[in-house]
């Protein structure tokens, strides 16, 4: 175990809510600021600590439009009754907006500016569709990087990935998913939020209903592909779709923590950001998981568990190659991942970290590596390692 520095950054607790579908979900009866402060509140009653040393509630949100626009941040700080006085503001770096909340809290921690951070995520409408690029825009990217089908259909053609593998990985995703699911590991994980039945009746949401009970191969491999590109690929069976759900974090430096008597469960080992050509927008992950494990002084060779974003099965197979992880398959999303579980955008920065930190725990792993892409090509990545 690596030596802890009084302000270095330790994750006291994360969690997150059950994954819903965005149509009819068990949480169509909420408001987006009343799922995610329900969370924050359910993370916040585990511990004992002043909350008026809260120093932000900072929250990420990748559509801040029509029920999620004007700071919604602040309405989930109020709602989930933090102190008025604490400070509460929204991050938009789209799928990377919360993970990008805890990049923040981590330059705020480590410049000795503050000590405790509430982070979330929340994603709880149907996006909108996404706007055409202006014409001066088109001088210095493609039009069609702003729709996400074509870059994952050039990423699988640049790593000769075939629709027969990308279906597979899709498979192999939803098979881990309801296994986990059956064996009650991903229980942990989530905060039990009352939620609505189909018929309005209330229920108990303890576990995510995105979840397939009975996948098939047979099933994905008659999906239609998505883009016009030659050889196109990408399908909505092999690539992520949208859902609903929020997650929190509750991060702080570690001599607050000690001083307190909170228990830390992990440790911030490094983050980086990192971009790539829009074109090839789903890579961007790579370079920015090199520059995180270079911050770290770390391989691949010393991470034991990954957890790689599947915005689509392309993505996963193409960062695979990329970092040469193709030996470590088993340590790669062993619970899997949003092809399985779909994908609450704002949400799924924490929501990856929240997965990596309780499966670490679970197999008893030291470090983790999360990370994830962005439209037109950026990319995040975060290294964390057990206490």
């Amino acid at each position: 175990m690596s030596k802890i520095k009084p302000h270095d950054i330790v994750i006291v607790d994360c969690a997150r809510s059950a994954m819903t579908p965005v149509y009819q979900g068990q949480f169509q009866h909420l408001q987006p600021e009343q799922l995610a402060a329900r969370v924050v509140t359910g993370l916040l009653q585990r511990h004992r600590f002043d909350l008026n040393d809260i120093d932000a509630l900072m929250l990420g949100c990748a559509h801040q439009e029509q029920q999620q626009s004007q700071n919604i941040a602040r309405r989930v700080g109020l709602l989930a009754q933090l102190p008025t006085q604490i400070n509460a503001h929204s991050i938009n770096a789209l799928t990377g907006s919360s993970m990008q909340a805890l990049h923040h809290a981590t330059a705020h921690i480590m410049a000795a500016q503050a000590d405790v951070f509430v982070l979330a995520g929340l994603e709880h409408i149907t996006p909108l569709t996404t706007a055409q690029a202006s014409t001066e825009a088109s001088k210095y990217y493609p039009s069609m990087a702003q729709h996400s089908a074509y870059s994952h259909d050039v990423l699988a053609n640049m790593y000769e990935i075939s629709r027969e593998q990308q279906d597979q990985m899709a498979f192999a995703s939803r098979q881990k998913a309801q296994l986990a699911q059956q064996r009650g590991l991903l229980k942990s994980q989530i905060i039990a939020l009352e939620g609505q039945a189909n018929d309005g009746s209330a229920m108990l949401c303890i576990e995510d209903t995105t979840v397939d009970a009975d996948p098939s191969l047979l099933d994905l491999k008659q999906h239609t592909t998505l883009s016009h590109l030659p050889n196109a690929s990408l399908t909505l069976g092999n690539s992520t779709v949208p859902a609903s759900g929020a997650s929190a974090m509750l991060v702080m430096s570690h001599h607050y923590a000690k001083q307190c008597g909170l228990k830390a469960r992990a440790v911030i080992r490094a983050n980086a950001v990192a971009s790539c050509d829009p074109a090839i927008a789903p890579f961007a992950a790579v370079p920015a998981t090199q520059k995180a494990l270079k911050r770290a002084n770390l391989s691949t060779q010393d991470i034991q568990h990954f957890e790689i974003h599947e915005a689509s099965a392309s993505q996963y197979l193409a960062t695979v190659q990329a970092l040469q992880l193709s030996e470590q398959q088993q340590s790669i999303n062993p619970y899997g991942g949003a092809i399985a579980f779909g994908d609450a955008s704002g949400a799924t920065g924490l929501h990856l970290l929240t997965s990596l930190l309780h499966g670490m725990e679970q197999q008893d792993h030291q470090f983790g590596l999360a990370n994830l892409a962005m439209p037109l090509g950026q990319g995040m990545c975060t290294i964390i390692e057990r206490i």
